[in-house]
């Protein structure tokens, strides 16, 4: 049960960090779009 549980917040971890990028990715190009228009 530990090592699965140990699994899942890393898998949690992951997708939070793709998710987070992802945002961040998204904020500069709405940024970028502002400035431009």
């Amino acid at each position: 049960w530990y090592t699965h549980f140990t699994w899942m917040i890393k898998q949690e971890h992951a997708h939070f960090k793709k998710t987070s990028l992802f945002q961040a990715l998204l904020m500069g190009r709405k940024l970028t779009n502002h400035s431009q228009g």
